[in-house]
């Protein structure tokens, strides 16, 4: 389970600022994707169809200025006199870099912003609706080229499979906070996901720094992920208490044991407030004869270990090296496992 979990978190996806235009937690269908073969093509080849019941909440799936509202249409259907006339409910938001994101189908009287305004990403916009050219109520988004009708490719960094992009058929969980820059949640989500495949190796000296890096961040709003990242901060504190304990225990009857797990523990709690108790178990652990028997006998494990503690630290610098872990994948242990998986993944990168 730890190693699949390692797997998923290492998935790459397209770099973007998008966040699904809903509120957080919530989830809906896509029901129409890129070059959809009902009506997106042409200039909405890279639009997307959210199916959701009139009035949802629509939020900003990233931040900038409102340049075009429409709000006064009252009705919606299949027919001609709403194919292609425009006639649907709309927000357009400028982001400042030459794109600009469109809102379509929203009820009427259903902008809750007006020309002029800046808004955040995850801000609520506007509610949806059937207005226009809809066979029902649905939230359509697409980004464009500058202020026209061109769609562009794009990614939400919500969805952490298919490569970002929404999928016929899928219902997708928005993680879209509003009152956070993007800029920032970006940051704090890398560095959420890093501590987090950092803590599936148990390497809690790379994992505790970020964790805390996010947990001290001073936001204008409540955001669970910060919560998160406290309670990962006390779990590891108390596991290198206990990990110690073992090994204390261990000592009596089970000193080859407890070498081995204070070999590899030490390691995992390395620059963690439980390096000094490991520390001072070594003290007691080295005075024994029999000591460096029981310590060749993790020489090949605590190697890679050590391996992919260095291989890992140097991925999250943006160098991912494929030799180290291809050699570390040989490995029989865990470390090995985690390794062949991240190789795996480097691979068929390089072949994109």
């Amino acid at each position: 389970m730890k190693l699949l979990l390692f797997v998923l978190l290492l998935q790459s996806k397209p770099s973007s600022t998008y966040r699904l235009p809903w509120e957080e937690t919530k989830s809906f269908k896509c029901t129409q994707g890129f070059n959809g073969a009902l009506s997106h093509n042409g200039n909405s080849k890279y639009a997307v169809d959210f199916s959701m019941h009139e009035g949802t909440k629509v939020c900003a799936a990233r931040g900038g200025k409102v340049t075009e509202v429409k709000e006064d249409e009252s009705k919606g259907g299949m027919g001609d006199e709403f194919k292609g006339k425009g006639r649907e409910n709309k927000i357009r938001i400028d982001h400042g870099d030459g794109t600009t994101s469109l809102y379509l189908h929203l009820k009427k009287d259903g902008a809750l912003v007006e020309v002029g305004d800046t808004v955040m990403q995850g801000d609520i916009i506007g509610l949806s609706g059937a207005t226009g050219y809809a066979s029902g109520a649905h939230l359509h988004f697409q980004v464009n080229k500058g202020s026209g009708w061109e769609s562009i490719e794009i990614a939400f960094d919500d969805i952490e499979t298919d490569g970002g992009v929404p999928i016929d058929g899928k219902s997708y969980t928005s993680r879209n906070v509003p009152g956070i820059p993007a800029a920032q949640k970006d940051e704090l989500i890398a560095l959420m996901r890093q501590a987090k495949l950092a803590a599936t190796a148990e390497y809690w000296g790379i994992a505790l720094p970020r964790y805390k890096k996010v947990a001290e961040t001073k936001l204008k709003v409540k955001w669970e992920v910060l919560d998160q990242a406290r309670a990962a901060m006390e779990s590891i504190e108390k596991k290198g208490a206990e990990r110690a304990d073992e090994v204390e225990k261990l000592l009596a009857d089970r000193y080859d044991d407890a070498v081995m797990l204070f070999t590899l523990q030490r390691r995992s709690y390395r620059d963690t407030p439980a390096a000094k108790r490991f520390d001072s178990l070594y003290g007691t652990l080295q005075k024994r004869d029999e000591w460096y028997a029981a310590l060749a006998k993790t020489k090949e494990i605590a190697k890679a270990q050590e391996s992919c503690y260095a291989a890992l630290k140097a991925d999250f610098d943006g160098k991912p090296p494929l030799k180290t872990y291809l050699d570390v994948a040989k490995s029989d242990s865990i470390y090995g496992k985690v390794a062949a998986a991240r190789a795996k993944e480097l691979e068929a990168d390089s072949k994109k």
